[in-house]
């Protein structure tokens, strides 16, 4: 049973080594091991394993959006509900990182925090909270409590490797939350102490969800460390840092995949933004791109934070106008997004930028982006990073579609739950309406070597849904890429 899990870590090792290829071809027999099997009890744990350490840099978002709703549904039936939690928790991460609307991702997030909590799922309850509160302070449901954040800047004193697994993750979750709020808020020398104290203590994580989201909010740090630095030495150094992850995410896109490189591309804005070489139009052009691929990439998220950059970049340019044109570009992404706090924000400190005329021009040329980049049918190699915020929708607890079997000689954890109408109905709870009724899977071997008909599975609309054998075959998507 732990042989595909052996072959997943395996390819997590070759994959952190630069060898893609290698890793990919593990990931993909270790996942065949279930399909083909009946021992599944860690088949849960090595999906993740696959999808956040091997295909998350290259994977598009539906296809991992698919495989995070199905680790799910195999910890729930497994009775191994850690895992099917950090299954939707992962999920939520690649939500937020693509770009899915606020309001969806608040849902989902709340839903989950409330069958965590009938669950007695302790962690998950702990950093569920700490998340539902960030998201909801970018939404404007909440306000800003910097206290927090002064709270981190603390921890960071005296949080070291030996520290309880527990009180460490609960505290990474905390630092990287508080560290994004600080860089929307151009608090940028608590979010680099913040980000400098996150990244040495998860080196050892270099998941697609992980490494590559806080390396880019680290990137950003250092350009914001580079502009209100004082000194020259000072300002050469953040600079340095910044060419530093650059290069670490050129390398990993190179190596790894081209997923969210719009990210390394916004950095590359910043540090030509730095330079006094840099013209206007160089300058226009490093920000005009990244947008244009982040937005067409339905990276809403990203490509509205670029654009106020852009419009901030501007601004010290002396460049009215343009400032004007990404400011409103900025406030359209943010309200498309769900993030009334930085709409309200934009409002307050660059509303001389903000009108009727700006707002509307700003969302025709976003539309004309979108179709001008998807027209080169993704050959900027960034394509497959497109979000399908509906088409894919988060799991949420209240969808009632799909009963699961947490009986007493499966469950692991509940045993107040045992053969109980109660604990059927909670299970049900859990389930998201992604999927479709159960089905009778084909005959499939066993462990032991015999012939047996495999548990009920079920199955994402238009998908095989991991039990159908693979033919083999390259699907062309609408946006043109494989």
């Amino acid at each position: 049973e732990y042989s595909g899990m052996a072959f997943a870590l395996c390819g997590t090792i070759q994959g952190n080594m630069g060898n893609q290829a290698a890793a990919a071809r593990l990931g993909e027999i270790s996942q065949q091991i279930y399909d083909t099997t009946n021992g599944r009890s860690v088949a849960c744990w090595t999906l993740l394993t696959v999808t956040n350490h091997i295909e998350g840099y290259a994977c598009d978002v539906a296809s991992g959006m698919q495989k995070y709703h199905r680790g799910y549904r195999l910890g729930m039936e497994e009775g191994d509900f850690e895992a099917a939690f950090i299954s939707w928790q992962s999920g939520i991460t690649l939500a937020f990182m693509s770009g899915y609307r606020l309001p969806s991702i608040i849902a989902s997030v709340a839903s989950m925090l409330e069958t965590a909590k009938l669950f007695s799922i302790e962690f998950t309850v702990v950093t569920m909270t700490i998340t539902l509160k960030f998201f909801r302070r970018v939404a404007g449901e909440l306000p800003m409590d910097w206290k927090e954040v002064e709270d981190c800047e603390k921890a960071c004193k005296t949080l070291t490797s030996e520290t309880s697994a527990q009180e460490l993750f609960t505290w990474l979750y905390k630092m990287s939350v508080n560290s994004i709020l600080c860089i929307y808020s151009k608090r940028y020398e608590s979010a680099h102490r913040i980000m400098t104290k996150f990244l040495r203590l998860s080196d050892h994580d270099k998941s697609y969800l992980t490494f590559q989201h806080n390396l880019y909010h680290y990137g950003l740090s250092c350009a914001g460390m580079s502009r209100i630095s004082q000194t020259k030495s000072a300002r050469k150094k953040y600079k340095t840092k910044l060419q530093g992850v650059i290069k670490e995410l050129k390398r990993t896109a190179h190596q790894r995949g081209m997923n969210g490189y719009h990210r390394c591309m916004l950095l590359e804005a910043e540090l030509a933004s730095l330079s006094r070489k840099s013209t206007v139009a160089d300058v226009e052009r490093s920000y005009e791109v990244t947008i244009s691929v982040a937005a067409a990439a339905r990276h809403i998220n990203d490509a509205s934070f670029a654009s106020e950059l852009a419009g901030d970049q501007f601004v010290r340019m002396d460049q009215r106008d343009l400032a004007r044109t990404y400011y409103a570009q900025a406030w359209v992404l943010y309200e498309e997004w769900g993030a009334s706090s930085r709409t309200r924000c934009l409002e307050e400190s660059r509303g001389e930028y903000l009108d009727d005329e700006s707002i509307a021009y700003a969302k025709e040329t976003l539309e004309r982006r979108k179709i001008n980049v998807r027209a080169m049918g993704g050959g900027l190699g960034v394509m497959n990073t497109t979000a399908i915020d509906d088409d894919v929708p988060l799991m949420e607890g209240t969808d009632q579609s799909t009963l699961v079997d947490v009986s007493s000689n499966r469950s692991k954890n509940m045993n107040m739950m045992s053969n109980t109408t109660a604990g059927a109905e909670i299970a049900t709870k859990m389930m998201s309406n992604s999927f479709t009724t159960p089905r009778t899977s084909k005959g499939k071997t066993s462990l032991n070597g015999s012939s047996k008909k495999s548990p009920s599975r079920h199955r994402f609309p238009g998908t095989n849904g991991g039990d159908d054998d693979d033919d083999g075959n390259i699907s062309v998507l609408s946006d043109g890429s494989l």
